[in-house]
């Protein structure tokens, strides 16, 4: 087997760690919460990211982003009572979309932006095993760096 072959193999067996984590963190340790997976989608393609998502009364909303438009990842992890949420910064708009883990394609869409360099590996492992209430984001503001932010900072 080639030095590529394997760095490929290494990478994938790394986002598959963190997919999996990620899994255990959600499932294990929350529970799914089958009533958010159930108003609250994000589906991917090559391209685009499409959110669709209105609690149960309140008339649905969509929106969506193209990947190379993603400028700032930030990973939230929240009590067990809450889903981990993920905020994505796209150009052009001030707000981070907000993407919670337990919504319908949200570990998946987690395993993509991992996969895709947009939040780097080893902060996804860290992000993975991050006590509540930790903010983890790539890159943070000021520096190419990353950096545990309080949750006021993260979100701006």
């Amino acid at each position: 087997m080639a030095h590529r072959d394997i760095q490929i193999l290494g990478e994938y067996a790394i986002v598959v760690s963190v997919f999996a984590l990620i899994v255990h963190r959600v499932y294990l340790s929350k529970g799914p919460i089958q009533l958010l997976a159930s108003w609250f989608t994000v589906t991917f393609d090559e391209r685009r990211v499409t959110i669709l998502g209105g609690p149960p009364g309140v008339l649905p909303s969509e929106q969506s982003f193209h990947w190379s438009e993603v400028r700032r990842v930030c990973f939230k992890a929240e009590a067990t009572v809450q889903s981990d949420e993920i905020f994505v910064f796209v150009s052009g708009r001030a707000q981070a979309y907000v993407i919670p883990t337990e919504c319908a394609g949200g570990i998946e869409f987690w395993a993509e932006l991992v996969g895709r360099g947009l939040f780097p590996q080893h902060l996804a492992l860290m992000a993975a095993a991050a006590p509540d209430g930790t903010t983890l984001c790539w890159p943070a503001l000021g520096d190419q760096g990353f950096r545990v932010l309080p949750a006021s900072e993260a979100v701006h």
